[in-house]
């Protein structure tokens, strides 16, 4: 839902107008619709229509005054206020259009909403009397609470809107966890604090979840591809001087009820984009607006209405328009629109933005569902490069997460790379898939960082490539750079547990565990929930020799999993003893999930050296070689292993890898 209301900076009292005086207080009824003051809802055929409360309050001042001129001054002093200082002209077109939109109705040819030119609006539709439900707000509507019409609303003078919060979870297999965070299978956790991306010298920018209009069921594809399309289409406008938040962190803000300035507060970003499409078989009607985070003050806005097959390149133009409203911000940085690589099959659009919608959906098939819909966009259009690149993301998430083995799926995380930058040697996406086949397929980590320098010059804004990157700067053993670029991938992607946690995955590959604990905690203090953290923190503690907290943080983790207990953690004895019946509880499950996934002998090999069985971890080990698991590549600086550094075998081993 757009924030529109966020426009505001002074509260609205009932005297501010007399388009305010007039406002209804109970039900009303006009064609098929029901407006509804005290749920603060918009119906049709009594299903709810999303409206926010700015665009909702225009409404309802126009119907309190069925057939009479509403002046554009009393529309401003009754949503702003007299003294309010804001581009009150693009704010009202705004809600205007938002009103037509949930109307279903034209400016041109008006059922409802009639514009008097260099005046104001008319309502023209006959309204009448409609039933009054009370206070009751059932459904969806005491979700969104007060529109903040009507005598004592006090909501009227916020800016929030109630949503639901909805995250999505990945599947943690097993204790693989290390690979498993590579990955980035990870649900979402939210920070309450301003995020360090707030001190960098460059503008940060939110693009938040499009909003779908269309109605039930909503094609929520749609609309979360549009917003992935605008991320990555703003991160090319200018890498120096501008920066946008990643996925991830965006789409935690659908359903929420939070302000734009908390929302910018959390995500360290001074401007946010906002937008919302409806579609009604081929046309589509997508407004958008961009405003700044500490007072929502607008500063441009548009409504395109398009047919499907025309809006094929609409993020580029939303792109162009937003350089240009920040031309000031951005120091006038030229920015040429990239050249059209795209598709030009409305088909193939469709198949690739499910497909995107499906693997940020994180849930379990989802990654299935979504490599299906990649192939058939590649296959509709042969030369639509990002569906090709989306194939290979899809391929990797499939390898890590145990569904494929990895000399099968990096063969074709290879391939698909390889098709995509022959497509288009200028689409970032192609150079990360092609640094992910080099580190984790062919566990070359110079080429990989030289593949994900290149995705990051095109778009220094993929946070995914900050967190590849950096990995392959681990495995280079260039440890304070890696440090850097996680980093960055943390305050790109603030709310993503991918990168927050790895920082500390990161700093135990560093031998620095007291660095790896404080990072873990903090991940806890904005998520207790996350088992990545509590998985993470035991390993710091083992590091350190701190058998007991190891222990603690190993039932922590049990619990927040929602998995039964290990029963050998209820234990008495000796902490090492305990520790080693855990790792052995741990190895034994390995076999129950070999029926059904295939497991990595690397993650066989962790279990057997915390055992001290250091015969069995080399033949493991020796196996992870053979099937080219892509754990290796970080082999040489896993802390894990370092009993078995003097070892000619592991050395011998050590070698081969790095060939």
């Amino acid at each position: 839902m757009l924030r529109g209301d966020v426009y505001n900076r002074a509260r609205v009292t009932s005297s501010s107008s007399s388009a305010d005086s007039s406002t209804p207080t109970g039900t009303c009824r006009f064609g098929a619709f029901e407006l509804d003051l005290r749920a603060g809802e918009l119906r049709r055929d009594g299903v709810v229509v999303k409206l926010q409360p700015q665009p909702f309050k225009v409404l309802a001042l126009l119907v309190g005054r069925p057939g009479e001129l509403v002046l554009r001054e009393e529309l401003k002093n009754a949503l702003w206020g007299a003294e309010t200082y804001v581009d009150f002209e693009r704010g009202l077109n705004f809600c205007i259009n938002q009103v037509r939109g949930a109307l279903g109705d034209s400016a041109d040819a008006p059922q409802f909403v009639q514009t008097v030119p260099r005046r104001g609006y008319r309502f023209i539709g006959g309204v009448r009397p409609g039933s009054d439900p009370g206070q009751s707000g059932v459904g969806r509507g005491s979700e969104r609470g007060q529109s903040g019409v009507g005598p004592g609303s006090e909501r009227g003078q916020s800016a929030s809107t109630e949503r639901l919060k909805v995250g999505w979870q990945s599947l943690t297999i097993g204790v693989a966890f290390l690979a498993i965070l590579i990955a980035g299978a990870s649900f979402l956790a939210r920070r309450t604090s301003p995020t360090p991306a707030a001190a960098s010298n460059r503008t940060m920018i939110a693009v938040l979840p499009f909003d779908d209009l269309t109605g039930d069921p909503p094609p929520s594809w749609f609309a979360d591809g549009l917003t992935e399309e605008l991320i990555a289409q703003l991160g090319r406008v200018s890498p120096q001087r501008l920066g946008v938040i990643a996925r991830t962190s965006a789409m935690v803000y659908r359903g929420s009820n939070k302000t734009i300035a908390e929302i910018g507060r959390e995500l360290g970003v001074s401007h946010v984009l906002e937008g919302s499409i409806r579609r009604d078989g081929t046309r589509l009607r997508i407004t958008v607006q961009l405003v700044t985070s500490a007072d929502q003050a607008p500063i441009w806005s548009e409504t395109y209405d398009r047919t499907v097959h025309g809006a094929l390149t609409i993020q580029s133009e939303v792109a162009a328009q937003v350089t240009r409203a920040l031309a000031v911000e951005l120091q006038a940085t030229p920015w040429t629109q990239p050249t059209w690589t795209g598709t030009h099959s409305p088909n193939a659009r469709d198949a690739y933005l499910r497909g995107r919608y499906f693997l940020g959906r994180g849930q379990p098939g989802d990654v299935d569902a979504a490599l299906e819909q990649f192939e058939t966009a590649a296959t509709l259009d042969p030369a639509f490069a990002a569906a090709h690149a989306a194939k290979a993301d899809a391929y990797h998430l499939l390898a890590m997460a145990g569904r494929m083995k990895p000399v099968d799926a990096y063969a074709r995380v290879a391939e698909s790379a390889a098709t995509a930058l022959r497509l288009d040697a200028n689409l970032g996406d192609a150079h990360r898939a092609t640094g992910v086949a080099q580190l984790w397929g062919n566990w070359n980590a110079a080429a990989a960082m030289t593949s994900f320098e290149r995705a990051l010059a095109l778009n220094p804004s993929d946070a995914a490539a900050h967190h590849d990157l950096a990995w392959s700067l681990v495995a280079l053993e260039r440890f304070d750079d890696a440090v850097k670029h996680i980093t960055q991938a943390r305050d790109l992607d603030p709310l993503s547990p991918r990168a927050s946690n790895d920082i500390g995955w990161l700093y135990l590959h560093l031998r620095q565990p007291s660095e790896a604990a404080r990072a873990c905690r903090e991940t806890l203090t904005f998520d207790p929930g996350s088992v990545e953290a509590q998985q993470c923190l035991e390993r710091a503690h083992l590091q350190r020799g701190e058998l007991s907290e190891a222990l603690s943080a190993a039932r922590a983790a049990a619990e927040r999993s929602r998995a039964a207990v290990p029963a050998v953690l209820e234990n008495a004895g000796p902490p090492q003893t305990r520790i080693e019946a855990l790792w052995r509880w741990r190895l034994d499950s390995l076999d129950a999930l070999a029926a059904s996934r295939y497991i990595s002998p690397y993650t066989r090999a962790m279990h057997h050296v915390v055992l001290g069985e250091d015969e069995q971890a080399m033949a493991q080990l020796e196996r992870a070689y053979d099937e080219r698991a892509p754990l290796l590549v970080l082999l040489p600086t896993d802390p894990l292993f370092e009993r078995l550094r003097g070892s000619p075998r592991f050395s011998r081993l050590l070698a081969q890898i790095k060939r």
